[in-house]
């Protein structure tokens, strides 16, 4: 049903009708509703002067309506600028205001008021979906259709009734009402106001309101038309509270975000990005990112402007990626990005948004991890044992390069194959033992060639970050040569412990820290018991004040040999001669000594001084020429030397030796005394008077006066036959005399043939030394002491001989 005032039914029909102005806006207010009602958000403000009487009004204006088709023809330019320039709901007031407009106008045949003004555009306003009425200037309620009528806020008529009392229910409304702005600046208004519907339930209305003008200007009321836009409104503010919610979320993030246009300059900062680069947006807003925050190159010499201006135009070939930037204070930083394209309304891609995560110390820690795994690579490939690395089942990973030098195989031959064909496979332990691991153990290998090496294998097991095994790692080193060097070690150890000389290892304070058994068996102490003494205790000539001294002189020549007494367990003491060699090993200092017991040598020295005297007196009434000199020196001579030369004895004591040979023969002379020739060998003498004569000269080194000297038989060979049974005499009595003065030396196998025979073996056995070499010792004993000879050595030698 429509509500209609009389003047709208064509009772005072007006001349014309219009609208005019442009379409106003401002933001939503609440103003307080009625008594019990909830405020109502409104927008607009002020209301002009009461308004007069539409009727009166109406029938003053009713001459206008003789306004012909060219005013009608002006009015509907101007509606149709209005529907140009008015947005949205104003369309729908321009088109109700030219319709009413339209209505007011004379029909075709002329006739005046033959019908109602509105009569013919009734149908078309109550068909409209939104609520429309026509108020007076007194803002009462003129016509309203069906939807305004049902969204009335009170179940009475509303026609005639001021419309505050009818829309909002709040008197107070009509300060900010569209339609009392609409008449108090005569311009179209628009609002968006919060009001009570028909249920007294607050909503959002969408409400426009037009003033109605005759063709004089002359004010006749107010078209409103409003619509509900609640869900509209509350889609907006979610939408506002979503931005607000989106922009909290990107300006607290801990990622940098930014925006780029195509062309690589940052449009969007947050604060995050801000704080990481040390720009503030102010400064960084609108610069291109290439030069700011990232490098034109990077490190590596990767050309990061042609990346950039690629990822700016083309961002969806750069889903992610990871380059270095750089932060305003220069430093370079690793950041990993991932990007998204930004569309505008076409579809056309205008930038791209770029999401960053700090990963400057996770590629610092790979970089550390690259380098540290490179640095174990050449560790790896360095370390000179064979180093093999197998999984849990022990199929072999990895090798280096001395296991290929070692067993022949290249790494591919061996990768994915199990280390028992290596003989490296673990061995089941013994009941009640169990292995620790890197216990190393020594087993027999074998090479690709089918030659074996005795290993000594340390096995690891590799653990991942979980702690779970994940293979074992397997070092291996021949020790084939150290095996041999062990058991030559410990045959020399065998060799002195067991050698007849006394051996002594002395410490710098003078505590012996080793004997052999010779030692003991010389002093008559045990082992134990030696240990726990010094030099001073068993040597009377060096007391432990002078043991300084010595030990000095000792560190300053190296090595030094000299006679000296020991004393045994029992008191008695006896003759010695020390060699002493000092040694550092390992850090510590020591003197390694060795000592023979002169007693016999001593006996045998004092029956050659004996013989020597005796010697002597015979050698003076001899014709042979014997002289004894030291480094060419002559130190004595007999009187043949002196009647042979024609020297006194005083002349020649003191005299060169090689002077007494005519210069042809003193570098003959020279030769054989070097090298200890015993000769006999020839050569011409040269006496005192010039004269020369040929000798047969033979000499010795022997043992004179507590040194080592040599001796010389000169013989005129005129004489050779007397000279030569004379110098061969002699010269038994002196071999017989020097190798007396030495024991035997020698080595033998394990089967116990001799391998080394000293040449006073032949003395004492009758063998030469190249004899003696191949016989067995027990050859050379009587069955009795041969018997014991196996026996001794049987017990010294059991674990090898076994």
């Amino acid at each position: 049903m429509t509500y209609t005032h009389p003047w709208l039914c064509g009772q005072t029909p007006p001349d014309s009708l219009t609208t005019a102005g442009n379409t106003g806006a401002g933001e939503p207010q609440t103003v307080p509703g009625p008594a019990g009602q909830p405020g109502r958000h409104i927008h607009g403000c002020g209301v002009s002067g009461a308004p007069e009487h539409v009727l009166s009004r109406a029938l003053e204006a009713r001459q206008g309506f003789r306004l012909g088709l060219s005013i009608a023809a002006g009015l509907l330019l101007v509606t149709a600028s209005l529907l140009s320039c008015l947005p949205g709901g104003c369309i729908t007031i321009a088109a109700i205001a030219l319709a009413v407009t339209l209505a007011a106008l004379p029909n075709p045949a002329g006739r005046r008021g033959g019908g109602p003004p509105l009569g013919d555009m009734l149908p078309v306003l109550e068909a409209m979906q939104d609520a429309v009425a026509v108020l007076a200037p007194d803002k009462t309620v003129l016509w309203a259709n069906d939807m305004q009528v049902a969204m009335a806020v009170t179940g009475e008529a509303v026609i005639g009734r001021r419309c505050c009392d009818v829309f909002c229910g709040d008197p107070s409304c009509c300060e900010v009402c569209t339609a009392a702005l609409a008449l108090q600046t005569l311009t179209p208004q628009r609002r968006t106001v919060r009001i009570p519907g028909p249920d007294a339930q607050l909503g959002w209305y969408e409400v426009s309101s037009s003033p109605l003008r005759t063709a004089s200007g002359e004010l006749l009321g107010v078209l409103r038309v409003s619509r509900e836009v609640t869900e509209l409104q509350r889609a907006q503010m979610a939408l506002r509270e979503s931005e607000r919610d989106y922009r909290q979320l990107v300006e607290n993030a801990n990622s940098i975000i930014l925006r780029m246009d195509t062309e690589g300059r940052i449009t969007f900062f947050n604060a995050f990005a801000e704080r990481f680069f040390g720009y503030s947006a102010e400064e960084i807003i609108g610069r291109s990112a290439v030069g700011t925050i990232v490098p034109e190159t990077e490190t590596s010499g990767r050309d990061l402007a042609r990346l950039l201006a690629d990822l700016c135009r083309n961002p969806e070939q750069y889903a992610t990626n990871e380059n270095e930037n750089c932060t305003r204070d220069g430093r370079r930083v690793w950041v990993a990005w991932s990007n998204s394209a930004v569309i505008n309304e076409a579809g056309e891609p205008v930038g791209a948004l770029s999401v960053g995560n700090d990963i400057t110390a996770h590629r610092q820690a790979e970089a550390a991890l690259s380098d540290r795994h490179s640095e174990l690579q050449q560790v790896f490939a360095a370390i000179p044992d064979a180093i093999i690395s197998t999984d849990r089942d022990r199929h072999i990973t990895q090798v280096n390069d001395a296991f290929t030098g070692l067993y022949g195989y290249q790494a591919e031959e061996v990768i994915g194959r199990h280390t028992a064909f290596l003989n490296i496979a673990r061995k089941p332990q013994s009941p009640g033992r169990t292995s620790s691991p890197g216990e190393a153990c020594t087993e027999v290998h074998h090479r690709k060639d089918g030659s074996t090496f005795v290993g000594e294998t340390a096995e690891t097991p590799v653990f991942d970050a979980a702690g779970q095994s994940i293979g074992h790692l397997t070092l291996v080193r021949d020790v084939t040569e150290q095996k041999r060097a062990q058991q030559a070690l410990r045959m020399m150890q065998f060799a002195v412990e067991h050698a007849s000389v006394a051996v002594y290892w002395t410490s710098a304070s003078g505590r012996f820290v080793y004997v052999n058994k010779a030692a003991c068996r010389l002093l008559g102490y045990q082992n134990a018991q030696l240990l726990r003494m010094s030099v001073a205790d068993i040597d009377p000539d060096f007391p432990a004040n002078r043991w300084p001294e010595h030990w000095a002189e000792l560190k300053r020549d190296g090595a030094l040999g000299f006679r000296t007494r020991h004393r045994r367990r029992d008191q008695s003491e006896f003759p010695v001669e020390i060699t002493a060699n000092y040694v550092e090993f390992e850090g510590d200092e020591y003197v390694f000594a060795f000592a023979w017991d002169l007693t016999e040598q001593e006996r045998v020295e004092q029956a050659l001084r004996e013989s020597e005297d005796r010697y002597r007196a015979l050698s003076s009434a001899a014709a042979e020429g014997i002289l004894i000199h030291d480094k060419a020196t002559i130190i004595d001579c007999n009187e043949a030397i002196c009647r042979m030369f024609g020297y006194e004895h005083d002349e020649l004591l003191g005299f060169d030796v090689f002077s007494l040979g005519a210069p042809e023969s003193r570098s003959v002379l020279r030769e054989n005394a070097a090298g200890a020739t015993a000769g006999p060998y020839e050569a011409v003498g040269l006496r005192k008077d010039g004269t020369r004569f040929p000798v047969e000269i033979a000499g010795r080194d022997m043992p004179f006066r507590g040194r080592t000297r040599r001796v010389v038989t000169v013989r005129d060979i005129s004489e050779r036959k007397r000279a030569e049974d004379a110098a061969r005499e002699s010269e038994t009595r002196y071999r017989i005399l020097a190798e007396n003065a030495r024991d035997v030396i020698w080595m033998c196998d394990f089967q116990l043939n001799f391998t080394y025979v000293s040449p006073s073996v032949e003395t004492l056995r009758g063998y030469t030394s190249e004899e003696a070499r191949g016989h067995a010792l027990e050859q050379t004993l009587t069955p009795p002491s041969a018997a014991l000879a196996r026996q001794v050595f049987t017990e010294e030698l059991g674990e090898w001989l076994a």
